[in-house]
């Protein structure tokens, strides 16, 4: 996947003609970064919306599967060289610069990009999360991959695989995760709800229909 370019924009770019201008300018260029990050991470979700109706229905080995996530990975890889260009003039967004909802798009934005890329953002996502202006459920979701990049059991029980089983079904599971019996009580402090009861008891299974 692309995860850096040289700059694409022109003299005529909007976002140009906005950096390093007055007061007033500066305004209009909060206005300018939250339309596209909100354009970006619009796009990024409608892809996921559609590239899940394609696993629904046809499978995961099926070939409708594998080119819908060709092409998703592909419009991943033009979205993040976007998001890149707009990060590198503005900075990571903050909630008074373009308010709430556009900084979980440029979260989402970097968690969907590839490894290396997710993991240059952790002390600022961790930040965001920190001051508040990043919600606790995103930012679990961002841990939890972070730690099983490092090879460490999730914290939050965020994250699971799909395997297809000798029968033809479908089975989604939990991936090793730290002392399961308490994952409710973590998950509580950054807003997800429980998790226990989605699990076949005793396994890392969920029940048929939870995922």
């Amino acid at each position: 996947m692309l995860v850096g370019c040289n700059n694409p924009s022109t003299a005529s770019d909007p976002l140009q003609s906005q950096i390093g201008s007055s007061g007033a300018a500066d305004s209009a260029a909060s206005r300018t970064y939250r339309l596209r990050l909100t354009q970006l991470g619009t796009a990024d979700q409608q892809d996921r919306q559609e590239f899940i109706a394609v696993l629904r229905q046809y499978g995961l080995g099926s070939a409708q599967f594998a080119a819908a996530r060709r092409h998703m990975g592909h419009k991943d890889s033009l979205r993040l060289r976007q998001f890149l260009v707009l990060e590198k003039r503005y900075g990571w967004p903050h909630k008074s610069q373009v308010g709430a909802e556009a900084i979980v798009y440029a979260y989402l934005l970097v968690q969907h990009a590839p490894k290396q890329v997710q993991l240059s953002y952790r002390h600022k996502i961790q930040t965001s999360y920190e001051r508040g202006e990043l919600p606790g459920a995103d930012y679990a979701t961002y841990l939890d991959r972070m730690l099983g990049y490092e090879g460490k059991p999730q914290r939050y029980g965020t994250q699971y695989d799909i395997r297809v089983l000798a029968n033809g079904r479908e089975e989604s599971y939990l991936l090793p995760i730290e002392d399961l019996s308490q994952v409710d009580e973590r998950r509580e402090t950054v807003q997800l709800e429980p998790l226990l009861p989605q699990l076949v008891p005793g396994t890392l299974v969920f029940k048929p229909g939870m995922k």
